[in-house]
């Protein structure tokens, strides 16, 4: 199975983005917001394209820091999805949804937004803490895609004919590629050296004073010896 994961691995993006593009194709037939959406899809699958192509073709040799960088993005992209897509249900639908719906949409937002600013602190932090809050604010955000899977839009739970395939599938795919980024970046935490202490300047010794140098007793002049 892991062996499975490893050759799998390089072409989640790959993956991620073929099925968000033809996923997300249709959307441009829509107005307004399912317009919206579908260009955000579509421009988003055009970028996981891209960065998995431009991972497996270089490898190694794509600099550290710029990995991290396109990681992260690529990473923030379907949480920023998610969040204008329950936007959107929100404004166009707010008559239809019902109190679980009302809770998810926001949950859904909340849970995003927090969620991209912590990933990019946790990537780019030393700090073990953020690495952590990363960590809990990824498992808050998978809540949310289990949510949006479970329930549609309303808030009334999915029969198992309504799932949705294609999108669970990204979901999946999605998560895994997360968690492997996260527990890549605790590693190279874990490696990274610690920052050296801040010299601790010395008290400078004042010079001891020296004894005063004991007077001698001055000698009494010799007397000359009287001629007879």
């Amino acid at each position: 199975m892991k062996k499975v994961q490893e050759i799998i691995r390089p072409f989640l993006a790959i993956i991620i983005g073929a099925l968000m593009l033809l996923y997300y194709l249709n959307y441009l037939q829509l107005r307004e917001m399912g317009l919206a959406i579908g260009i955000m899809g579509v421009t988003f699958a055009a970028y996981y394209l891209a960065i998995g192509i431009l991972e497996v073709v270089l490898g190694d040799k794509l600099p550290a820091m710029a990995r991290k960088v396109l990681s992260s993005i690529a990473l923030s992209l379907i949480p920023l999805l998610l969040f204008f897509y329950s936007l959107f249900i929100m404004i166009q639908n707010h008559d239809a949804l019902g109190p679980t719906g009302w809770t998810l949409a926001i949950l859904k937002m909340v849970a995003a937004l927090a969620f991209i600013v912590l990933l990019f602190i946790s990537m780019f932090s030393r700090n073990k803490l953020a690495g952590r809050l990363g960590f809990l604010f990824a498992a808050i955000f998978v809540l949310a895609l289990l949510a949006d899977t479970l329930f549609d839009f309303a808030g009334v739970p999915n029969a198992l004919g309504n799932l949705d395939i294609i999108m669970t599938v990204i979901y999946i795919l999605f998560v895994s590629m997360l968690m492997n980024a996260l527990s890549k970046r605790e590693e190279e935490r874990g490696q990274e050296p610690a920052p050296a202490p801040a010299p601790v300047e010395q008290p400078k010794e004042e010079p001891a004073e020296q004894p005063a140098e004991e007077q001698q007793p001055e000698e009494a002049p010799e007397e000359e010896p009287k001629e007879e």
